[in-house]
């Protein structure tokens, strides 16, 4: 074994030693924050991804089953994001509908925010401004009411 290679070893395994402390850091950041915050989803990616590169930097190899855990972190994560993207376009669509669509209280505002919710959840939407949405939304609206 040249001495190159076996500097390169001796390094990557400090550095999965270094890693092992950050990922313990990270974990104890995301196990006081609520779980159901995108917060703690963006966290618990970061503790899978440094805990499988840890895996790597000591043994060269990768348990499929730490593969599968980030996978299904990042797609927590993604669904956590959608969720938060949604929420926020929602605010921003809201106020910018025909006043027809937005009424003051009860059942029928009740509803009309729940099909907002869902119809932003349904469609594209890179690219479009909140204005838009409000307009396509009011044209779903006009369609399924004609």
């Amino acid at each position: 074994m040249s001495d190159n290679h076996h500097d390169q070893t001796a390094n990557r395994r400090a550095l999965g030693d270094e890693l092992e402390g950050l990922e313990g850091l990270v974990y104890r950041i995301t196990t006081t924050l609520n779980p159901d915050e995108m917060h703690a989803a963006s966290l618990n990616v970061v503790c899978e991804a440094i805990y499988l590169a840890r895996q790597v930097m000591h043994n060269d190899v990768v348990d499929p089953h730490d593969v599968d855990d980030l996978m299904e972190a990042v797609a927590t994560l993604e669904r956590k994001g959608l969720e938060w993207k949604v929420n926020s376009l929602q605010t921003d669509v809201w106020p910018l509908l025909p006043e027809r669509l937005r009424p003051e209280s009860g059942p029928t505002r009740k509803g009309l925010e729940f099909a907002l919710h869902e119809w932003l959840s349904q469609n594209e939407l890179e690219g479009k401004t909140p204005a838009q949405l409000a307009e396509g939304f009011a044209e779903f609206c006009d369609a399924s009411t004609s």
